[in-house]
């Protein structure tokens, strides 16, 4: 019921209140202490960057095809460098798949080291967040985005490869 909110939290342009004004059931207990409440401010801000990046990049990227569309040899080295990428890509994506397999611990902390300042992602099994978004949770998102972010992949390695 409750993690949507978390998730809406994330794309809306609300502050933390929005999550900080909800509480449990029948009480006025918070439903997110302190520390969550924060947590959920750097990951906005994280996502927020993310897409940031992934909007600039998208336009760039369309810019830049419809650029080099234009001769057959750009075309060609468009086709080339997409299929080069899609290789990387995979490439990348399986190490990271086969990371996360054999230590998600330590995947999951660089993860978190990387992005977040030390001890702030940290949080006890009873917590909200945790109770909402375990372990377990990010463990299959990152198979899945992995899985997902493959097939993209080898779709673009397969229409680049019909035209080479």
């Amino acid at each position: 019921y409750y993690a949507p909110y978390a998730l809406d939290y994330l794309l809306n342009d609300a502050d933390i209140n929005y999550l900080g004004n909800l509480t449990f059931p029948n009480s006025t207990r918070p439903l997110f202490n302190p520390r969550e409440l924060r947590h959920m401010e750097d990951v906005k801000l994280v996502t927020r960057g993310a897409f940031w990046i992934l909007t600039i990049g998208m336009i760039t990227s369309l810019a830049i095809s419809l650029l080099a569309w234009r001769t057959a040899d750009t075309r060609h080295a468009m086709r080339s460098g997409i299929f080069a990428g899609g290789i990387g890509i995979i490439t990348i994506i399986l190490t990271i798949v086969i990371m996360a397999i054999i230590a998600w611990d330590t995947f999951f902390t660089l993860f978190h080291t990387l992005l977040f300042e030390s001890g702030t992602w940290q949080f006890l099994y009873s917590d909200t967040l945790i109770r909402l978004f375990p372990e377990k949770f990010w463990f299959d998102a990152a198979l899945s985005i992995g899985a997902i972010t493959t097939i993209l992949a080898i779709i673009l390695l397969a229409i680049t490869r019909r035209y080479r």
